[in-house]
């Protein structure tokens, strides 16, 4: 099974001006590059909108998928509107809970868990439906978040634009009997954080990456990134692509 992870995409309204980045011809750039190449699953985990949720972006992102040949997953992050994006892709109902767009699905025979960290945090009553589907449950736990559940040694945005509750989901995931893997966006770089049993992964945008060395905001470059997760037998392996703009 081969899964391919976008996250950031920041698709502003038409003719609108995204900070000098064409982001419609980067998402478009990707998908003729998944075209070659297909993969299993395609999850696309939040930030679609450049500032806030828009049903306009929401539907132009829906028409570039009309023919994609793979079942698409969909998470909300702090530039969307949940309500909006569900309806916007016709979600099932249940994946719904009072405003909040979370769910687990099977994809190619292994579940995986999708939260909601619109408002910047994992809700509590999403951590006890959380808790809930856990207990007594064994074997790899799969988590796509958008934010990652840990302070990612990112200076710009570890003290501004944390999850403010990650002490709360790293406890839920440090107290799972075995490994759990998160793949996240949000802070748009490529690093990964690993603590016991916990392997925080974080993908890269496809608008633009941010500097790590330094508190002040600094685009470090503009390739187009995303992730792949390939499962062979028991052999997992991530990567993550690169696309020059």
């Amino acid at each position: 099974m081969r899964i391919v992870q976008l996250t950031d995409l920041h698709v502003g309204r038409e003719g609108e001006e995204t900070d000098g980045v064409n982001v419609r011809e980067n998402l478009l750039k990707v998908f003729r590059a998944l075209d070659a190449n297909p993969p299993d699953h395609l999850v696309i985990s939040g930030d679609l909108c450049y500032r806030t949720g828009v049903p306009e972006i929401y539907a132009w992102i829906r028409q570039q998928l009309a023919h994609f040949p793979a079942p698409v997953w969909f998470l909300s992050g702090n530039h969307d509107n949940p309500e909006m994006l569900a309806y916007a892709f016709d979600l099932d109902n249940n994946f719904l809970h009072e405003g909040e767009l979370y769910y687990h699905a099977m994809l190619g025979g292994e579940e995986f868990f999708f939260l909601d960290t619109t408002r910047y945090e994992v809700s509590k009553a999403q951590q006890q439906w959380l808790r809930t589907a856990l207990d007594g449950r064994r074997g790899p736990l799969y988590v796509f978040m958008h934010h990652p559940p840990a302070l990612m040694g990112v200076p710009f945005m570890d003290p501004k634009y944390p999850l403010r509750n990650w002490p709360d989901m790293q406890a839920i995931f440090l107290n799972y009997p075995d490994e759990v893997l998160v793949f996240s966006g949000h802070y748009h770089v490529d690093k990964s954080v690993h603590l016991k049993n916990l392997h925080i992964f974080v993908t890269p945008s496809t608008f633009f990456q941010i500097g790590q060395d330094s508190t002040e905001f600094r685009v470090d470059h503009y390739r187009i990134g995303w992730r792949e997760l390939v499962w062979t037998g028991e052999v997992f392996q991530t990567t993550v692509r690169y696309l020059e703009p």
